[in-house]
């Protein structure tokens, strides 16, 4: 999955993706076994109104992929609270020209999936956010899975570091 795209699925589809200050938000569905996923790069897109209003300004911003993901789950008779969600990414991987820029770009990423889940009163099931490392994710629509790297030294050509793989899902271990 590419920055910026969205993926929708009720057929078992296994998504990638690599994430820095980018924050990937995967919504499941265990009724049904409907899985999204989104990968947004920036957190707000320049919209008039609330999510929950009919605000969409696309995939690349957060508010607008967690727009269109609800909207999807909505259409199909499933309500926000019935929705596992769970937030990945948010990185401080991106070096400010002059001097830290507070809040990063990942942190304004967190905050405002927080604030969209909070405008609609959801809250996520599990997070690995944050941190001076990306992610490589690896999500499973049709069971809500979620599998994360860690990838040390992002500024050293995005190598893997020596952080083991691990999972993050619903089970009673899982976060």
């Amino acid at each position: 999955m590419q920055p910026g795209e969205l993926v929708f699925s009720s057929v078992p589809v296994e998504v990638t993706t690599v994430l820095g200050s980018c924050l990937a938000v995967t919504m499941f569905h265990l009724g049904t076994q409907v899985g999204a996923v989104c990968h947004a790069l920036l957190p707000a897109g320049v919209c008039p109104k609330k999510v929950s209003e009919g605000c969409n300004p696309g995939f690349r911003f957060v508010n607008g992929a967690l727009r269109v993901m609800f909207m999807a789950f909505e259409s199909r008779g499933i309500s926000p609270k019935e929705i596992q969600i769970k937030i990945f990414g948010g990185g401080d991987v991106l070096e400010a020209v002059e001097g830290r820029v507070d809040p990063t770009v990942g942190r304004m990423n967190i905050n405002e999936a927080w604030r969209c889940l909070n405008e609609i009163g959801v809250f996520p099931r599990a997070e690995d956010v944050g941190g001076p490392y990306g992610r490589k994710l690896l999500f499973f629509s049709h069971t809500g899975d979620v599998y994360v790297k860690c990838l040390k030294k992002w500024h050293d050509s995005l190598r893997e570091g020596e952080l083991p793989a691990r999972s993050v899902h619903s089970s009673k271990k899982g976060i």
